[in-house]
């Protein structure tokens, strides 16, 4: 039975079944997911008579998967290639690409598809998108290409010799709170600490740590010594625990003394998390950018679209105006190498550098 949807593109139906296959390796039979996605029909009339058509000329026998769209195509490769293998994080991040592709190839057979039309695809996206984003979409929009040439769908691969535009490499300006700003939140927060809510101690933890949300969400007491944490672990919003998303992501991560008396209050709720409320609830990131905004709010601190992330980057700023070397900081972080820290943080690396051109600029002035 087909599926119908409305959405922008107007009324779309998508047809499922399911075919029975050998598998080479096995020798066995294997049970295969089929679909086919089509959209922009002006009524759901009219999806329902395509749908009708196509499933009977399904039914019938006729080949109708030699030349597929690439959407139904893309939705294949998730579940059969990707869907297994990997953390659900990274699936989100796969499953955000095939949007993206969805929403500019709706309904275009793969064979259809030209090099110049994937050229003019990352060239819409990067008006919206950052660098990194657009990266990782063509990455998956050529793993597939690449998979349907394999299959034989396709004769050559069209995502070879495109380009990320130069207006997807942009420095991302970085949203961080000034040091002034910081100080009034620090001390709001240590004022008013309540430990049948969370929600503060958890903010505080990542504007001292830099440590990124899943990563706070996993902490046990076994993580945490008088002087640091130790970073083993991230927790999703489902509650999943798994490895972090690097090997460098493991790391301890020195703390005051102050922060982890300030954590110990919290073992009076007797779990086995840190940041586990008395309901059993480790917050999310909804909830805890609810309570970030109230609390800039009472601070008096107007920030748009200021968001948990941001203080991540909130520490760096605070570590590069202290003078940290950027080693140091990217190892804090948890990044893979140096040059991930410089590209992520380059407009704040910027700033830093205009800073100190005009030191430099004193300096020689007064000589």
């Amino acid at each position: 039975m087909p599926q119908f949807v409305k959405n922008e593109n107007g009324w779309s139906y998508r047809s499922t079944w399911y075919i029975t296959e050998i598998d080479p390796d096995s020798g066995k039979k294997v049970r295969k997911r089929k679909s086919k996605y089509v959209t922009g029909f002006a009524t759901k009339r009219q999806a329902a008579i395509a749908a009708s058509e196509f499933e009977t000329r399904r039914n019938t026998g006729e080949n109708i998967l030699e030349n597929p769209a690439l959407f139904d195509y893309a939705e294949d490769y998730i579940e059969l290639n990707v869907k297994n293998r990997v953390r659900p994080a990274t699936l989100i991040a796969y499953r955000n690409s095939i949007k993206r592709i969805e929403d500019n190839f709706p309904n275009i057979p793969l064979k259809s598809i030209t090099r110049s039309m994937f050229q003019a695809f990352l060239n819409q996206i990067s008006i919206k998108y950052s660098k990194s984003t657009v990266n990782q979409t063509a990455v998956v929009f050529s793993q597939i290409m690449k998979l349907a040439l394999a299959d034989g769908i396709i004769v050559r691969d069209v995502t070879s010799f495109v380009q990320i535009p130069e207006k997807a490499q942009d420095k991302r300006k970085i949203d961080y709170l000034s040091l002034s700003d910081v100080k009034a939140l620090v001390q709001h927060i240590k004022s008013n600490l309540s430990t049948s809510k969370v929600g503060p101690y958890f903010i505080l933890t990542a504007i001292q740590t830099g440590a990124r949300l899943s990563e706070i969400a996993a902490l046990t007491w076994n993580d945490l010594t008088p002087t640091s944490i130790k970073i083993t672990k991230q927790r999703n919003r489902d509650g999943i625990v798994s490895k972090p998303k690097t090997e460098s992501s493991v790391r301890t991560v020195s703390i005051t003394k102050e922060l982890y008396n300030i954590l110990q209050d919290l073992r009076v709720n007797k779990k086995k998390l840190i940041f586990e409320q008395p309901n059993g609830i480790v917050p999310d990131p909804s909830s805890l950018n609810f309570t970030l905004r109230r609390l800039l709010k009472e601070c008096g601190i107007e920030r748009h679209g200021f968001h948990f992330h941001s203080l991540r980057h909130t520490h760096v700023a605070l570590l590069l105006n202290a003078d940290v070397d950027i080693l140091t900081i990217s190892q804090r972080l948890g990044h893979k190498n140096v040059s991930t820290t410089t590209e992520v943080y380059a407009y704040l690396l910027d700033e830093k550098k205009k800073s100190e051109e005009r030191k430099i600029k004193s300096v020689l002035e007064t000589m």
